[in-house]
């Protein structure tokens, strides 16, 4: 699995990260930083607050239907330990009708107001209309995205994976956790199951799983058979965090996914799945192409 980052470890690359935001944005630049209420969210706004000082921090949290408290709480307590003002900002009527605007304009997509996804997913276009907003002030945004996400995918190209520096985007999710001891994060906030909180219960892993089973990003609601609940209950079973790390920081160096299995205790079957969602993220949310201009000749 990828190197797990020791106390000593975890103090260093605190130190580099820092130096690597101070280089990036000396005054009188200033950061914005949307605080999910989340571990990474919580580690990136303490970074980001070491580096620039308070003074040039912004730190907002949107409210959504469906938004459980907890998340809540936990970035009104970092906003409180960092001496940085929360911007709490209600969209909570405004997801609905835009998803059933959507739907009803365009019924040969078949959005679903009533489902889970597309709501979710309002909620996120939502929250990169308030970062748009706050870079028009001269802002710049400081992402929230750790290489787990990144290498499966699992991120919204012009939601959560819309960002100037990402100050974690190098780092799996296990090295977060360890990031985040180092930096004091609450233990409510590192010991809760990581979530995107767009509707209650919700956890990261049972999405993935999900992912898995598909084969891909899940697109749109669907009924899944008992079959199908099967083999997502297995992945579910086998999944945590270090052992996703572990297989994706061993993809690219071995093509054999039974030769991972030995290493890290993976099935093989969801090693070759989890190889196959990375392979789609290649394909589906790679970085966009433009073409280059030459200059015009007389």
């Amino acid at each position: 699995m990828p190197p797990r980052l020791t106390a000593e470890a975890a103090h260093l690359e605190v130190h580099r990260i820092v130096n690597f935001l101070r280089h990036h944005l000396p005054p009188p630049f200033k950061a914005v930083v949307g605080h999910s209420g989340g571990i990474d969210a919580d580690v990136v706004a303490r970074l980001t607050t070491r580096a620039l000082g308070p003074e040039r921090i912004k730190l907002f949290t949107v409210l959504q239907t469906d938004f459980e408290e907890r998340f809540l709480i936990n970035a009104r307590r970092t906003s409180h330990s960092l001496e940085v003002p929360l911007v709490e900002i209600d969209l909570s009527r405004l997801s609905q009708p835009l998803i059933e605007a959507i739907a009803l304009a365009d019924p040969s997509t078949r959005f679903r107001p009533d489902g889970l996804l597309d709501p979710a997913r309002i909620k996120a276009s939502l929250r990169t209309s308030v970062f748009s907003t706050y870079v028009e002030r001269g802002y710049v945004v400081a992402g929230t995205s750790n290489r787990t996400e990144h290498e499966l995918g699992f991120f919204l190209p012009f939601g959560d994976g819309l960002w100037h520096l990402g100050p974690i985007a190098h780092l799996y999710k296990t090295q977060v956790f360890d990031l985040a001891h180092c930096l004091d994060c609450p233990d409510t906030v590192i010991q809760q199951p990581p979530s995107g909180g767009f509707w209650i219960g919700e956890t990261d892993l049972e999405d993935i799983s999900f992912w898995l089973l598909h084969g891909e990003p899940v697109r749109e609601d669907r009924t899944w058979t008992t079959e199908e609940m099967e083999i997502f209950t297995r992945i579910h079973g086998v999944l945590s965090f270090a052992s996703i790390d572990s297989v994706l920081c061993r993809l690219a160096a071995e093509p054999r996914d039974e030769a991972i299995v030995s290493a890290t205790g993976m099935p093989v079957d969801v090693i070759a799945r989890i190889r196959r969602l990375a392979e789609q993220t290649e394909l589906s949310k790679r970085r966009p192409l433009h073409i280059s201009l030459s200059p015009l000749r007389s």
